[in-house]
C-alpha cells in the first residue's frame, strides 16, 4: 500500500497530549483510518485472514513452526475480541500494531492511531511541534492560521521530509489566539 499522508484539525487546549487522544478518540469514531472500518469490522477482518492457511494470509509467506504460529494466532484473535469490547484509540492502535508485528503484517492504520505520544523532537511514533524556523520557512508566520494551513503549497515540501511513522504538529491561531492544534504525518508501509 505504501506510505499514508493524514492531516486532522482538532480544538487547542494546553496539554498537547490530551488534544491528540482527543483527536484520536474522534478519529477512531469517524473510522478515518486504514480500511475505514469500526475496530469490530477491524476485527471481523481479521480474523477471517487469520483462518485461511497461514502461507495464503496477507499475501506473506510462512514462518515459524505451526505450534507457534497456531498460538499466536489465538492469542491474536483473543486481543482483537477483546478490542471489540475496549475501542480506546491507544489502546486499539497499539493492539492492532502488536497482534501485525507478531503475524508478520504490520500495515497501521495510516493515521493519527499510528502516533503514540507527544515528543520534543522527532521520532518514531511520535508527534513533535515544528520549530520557529520551519514555521517560518513554510507558512512565513510562527502564528499560522487555519486559512494559510488549506491555501500552502509549501507543505508538499515539509511532507517529503517527514520520516514515515512520524507526526508533527502546529498551534493554529485566530484572531492572535490559539484557537486550533494542526496535526499531519506519514505512517504506513
Amino acid at each position: 500500500m505504501g506510505a499514508s499522508y493524514w492531516s486532522h484539525f482538532t480544538s487547542y487546549q494546553e496539554n498537547i497530549e490530551q488534544a491528540l487522544h482527543c483527536l484520536q478518540v474522534t478519529v477512531l469514531a469517524t473510522g478515518d483510518y486504514y480500511l475505514a472500518c469500526s475496530p469490530a469490522e477491524r476485527i471481523a477482518w481479521l480474523e477471517k485472514e487469520l483462518a485461511r492457511p497461514f502461507d495464503e494470509q496477507f499475501g506473506f509467506a510462512s514462518h515459524g513452526d505451526e505450534e507457534t504460529r497456531d498460538e499466536l494466532h489465538n492469542q491474536a484473535i483473543f486481543d482483537l475480541k477483546w478490542l471489540q469490547d475496549n475501542p480506546d484509540p491507544k489502546v486499539y492502535a497499539d493492539k492492532l500494531r502488536q497482534i501485525e508485528m507478531i503475524n508478520g503484517f504490520g500495515t497501521s492504520t495510516h493515521s493519527i492511531l499510528d502516533i503514540y505520544q507527544v515528543a520534543a523532537e522527532p521520532a518514531f511514533g511520535s508527534a513533535s511541534p515544528m520549530s520557529c524556523e520551519e514555521q517560518l520557512a513554510v507558512f512565513g508566520t510562527i502564528k499560522p492560521t487555519k486559512e494559510l494551513i488549506n491555501e500552502n503549497a509549501e507543505l508538499e515540501a515539509l511532507i517529503s521530509l517527514m520520516e514515515r511513522w512520524t507526526g508533527r504538529y502546529v498551534i493554529i491561531y485566530k484572531e492572535d489566539l490559539p484557537h486550533e492544534i494542526w496535526f499531519c504525518g506519514v505512517s504506513g508501509d
